[in-house]
């Protein structure tokens, strides 16, 4: 029978994420068992990788148990394999009786499609998979060790001078994301596909559009660009691609895209941006589509056009059709076209630094950056003071994926703050620095984790797999080398299925060097449902796979991750009472979410609690 378990799958980028509750606490109840149906065959349970334990630990690397021997203890679950054809449908059944032998119960929820956020014709979200930290990449290194070896050598020095050839390191992982996914099998999909996602796929497309439609020119403002792919599509566009190219992360005027310049010198209208200070960024990563001198439309998000940014890093696009947005950011792109080289860029009306606008309820506000006001005041920079007051106004949430934000008035602050004030506020995230910034040899604490009102600092050894690397040498050996930060995102969801959803993103690292230094654009979409539902799966599937990973390294691991004000903002702690210590063989594991009104946080959340 069906018994008030009100439940919900929704369908991201390889995953799907579920959400469930039951109004009460259970008797007995050891956990929840998760069965599939694809077009209505056989079910199967999910399996589950936590099991029994008296000593109060998880099992590192334990072997999958059915979710019927080892029942989820929470409300919430993501199915990182999904099949990808069919009607794909799931159900929760409650299990009780010992833990040797759980038994179901009459509770269930009754079963429920996955289904997909339904975009609308204005906002228009792409994402990758981006994360090679999982079974299956290994898995594939294991079917092709020779490419692999090639790779894990492109990325490792031998010694410890940073003698790594950045050509050779991107022809040898384009070489690895060519591979088949099914090795004797067809050549495609590649493991390229897998990882791209629809985020990779649309960045193609969306050149191919343009090449044939000879009306059509894009505007691109780039920070980064050596995917080979990309380059020779961008050539084939002529005097069609209007393209103002960075000097990318540079040391004191450098230039880091000097290979993808000398490509397509003489091919495209190519304007360079070179900015001299170290540490100062021409951060910018969108394209305007142009029919007829008339702006259509505009590609922003927080994806550079490398293979790391395509396919190795977690990223997000966001594609706007919308004429008056397109022409905010064509003037934008004219304005940093003719400061050239100087930075801050020279006022250019009709630019400006913010835009607001309105359309059948969904507003956008558009920022662009450095405002002119000193670093010391960032944080009542216009971009910043609206979306700080935003989070300050969320009812159920916030969702985030961050990269570098800093911690003084930035918005990992206002979250941490947020979060202490209101301790029912649901708080997720993951905040990643960039190792060649911040890590040391003896500090390789990296990635962080907002779980509630706990900020945990976690490390490369303990969320990276350790397959592509030498043996017992740290996995920041090499991500300190060449640059690989895990999450590049840059993502702020409030109250997705609340009455005000709200998305923030773009190539704004949502942090006052972004406000005040660099070239950047931070735009915030408000009331747009399905926009910011689309969002949050994919926020919270990248904070579950990591979380996953951090959780099942041994607390001896674990102890080793370091607190760094840099990376996570405020007082860190070094263990968390969220982190998994096996499952709990009576049914107290309800108690911490019935203990208060406050409780049912996620299950409010996600919509499946009142």
């Amino acid at each position: 029978m069906t018994e008030n378990i009100e439940f919900r799958a929704l369908r991201g980028t390889g995953s799907v994420f579920l959400a469930w509750w039951h109004p009460a606490r259970i008797d007995g109840c050891l956990g929840y068992a998760v069965y599939r149906r694809v077009d209505g065959g056989a079910p199967t349970p999910l399996a589950a990788y936590v099991g029994f334990s008296a000593a109060g630990r998880v099992t590192p690397n334990a072997e999958g148990h059915p979710s019927t021997s080892w029942p989820y203890q929470r409300f919430t679950w993501t199915d990182f394999n999904p099949p990808t054809n069919g009607n794909v449908e799931y159900q929760v059944v409650a299990m009780a009786g010992s833990p040797s032998s759980p038994t179901a119960t009459g509770i269930t929820s009754a079963w429920v499609a996955a289904v997909s956020p339904e975009s609308n014709n204005t906002y228009k979200p792409f994402f990758n998979l981006g994360i090679v930290a999982a079974r299956w990449f290994a898995e594939k290194a294991a079917d092709h060790p020779d490419e692999f070896e090639r790779l894990r050598k492109a990325l490792v020095p031998s010694n410890d001078k940073n003698d790594t050839d950045p050509e050779e390191a991107n022809q040898a992982l384009e070489a690895v994301l060519a591979l088949p996914m099914n090795k004797g099998g067809p050549e495609t999909p590649t493991i390229g596909d897998e990882l791209g996602g629809e985020l990779a796929k649309q960045v193609k497309t969306l050149l191919d559009k343009v090449d044939a439609d000879p009306k059509m020119h894009v505007y691109l403002a780039l920070f980064e660009l050596s995917d080979d792919e990309v380059i020779e599509k961008l050539a084939k566009l002529g005097d069609r691609c209007h393209l103002i190219l960075a000097n990318g992360t540079h040391n004191g005027g450098g230039d880091e895209n000097a290979r993808a310049a000398k490509m397509l010198t003489g091919k495209v209208d190519l304007s360079r941006r070179m900015l001299e200070s170290s540490g100062v960024y021409a951060h910018n990563k969108f394209w305007v589509f142009v029919n007829d001198d008339k702006p259509l439309k505009v590609l922003t998000g927080s994806t550079n056009l490398s293979p790391h940014g395509l396919y190795t890093q977690v990223n997000n696009g966001l594609l706007i059709d919308d004429a008056d947005v397109a022409k905010a950011y064509l003037d934008e792109w004219h304005r940093l076209k003719e400061a050239g080289n100087t930075t801050p860029p020279p006022q250019r009306p009709p630019a400006k630094e913010q835009y607001h606008f309105n359309n059948g309820g969904v507003s956008t506000s558009l920022f662009f950056s450095p405002h002119h006001l000193p670093k010391p005041e960032g944080a009542d920079s216009p971009d910043l003071k609206y979306a700080a007051s935003l989070i300050r106004g969320a009812r159920q949430g916030v969702l985030t994926l961050m990269l570098d934000p800093g911690w003084q008035g930035s918005l990992l602050q206002t979250i941490r703050e947020e979060a202490e004030a209101d301790p029912s506020l649901y708080i997720r995230g993951v905040v990643n620095t960039d190792p060649t910034i911040h890590s040391h040899a003896d500090d390789p604490t990296a990635v962080g984790f907002l779980h509630g009102t706990e900020a945990i600092p976690s490390n490369y050894d303990i969320v990276l797999p350790s397959s592509q690397r030498d043996t017992g040498k740290p996995i920041l050996d090499y991500l300190s080398r060449v640059g690989i930060v895990v999450v590049h995102s840059k993502v702020i969801v409030i109250d997705p299925l609340g009455n005000h959803p709200i998305v923030m993103t773009g190539s704004h690292n949502l942090g006052v060097k972004a406000a005040t230094i660099n070239d950047d654009n931070l735009i915030i979409i408000e009331n747009d449902r399905e926009l910011a539902l689309a969002y949050a799966i994919n926020a919270i599937s990248v904070f579950n796979h990591f979380w996953w990973r951090h959780n099942m390294a041994p607390p001896s691991a674990r102890k080793n991750a370091k607190a760094n004000d840099t990376l996570v903002g405020g007082p860190a702690k070094l263990t968390s009472e969220h982190e998994w210590t096996g499952l709990n063989p009576t049914d107290k594991w309800q108690d911490k979410f019935y203990a208060n009104a406050g409780s049912a946080t996620e299950a409010r959340f996600w919509g499946v609690a009142s």
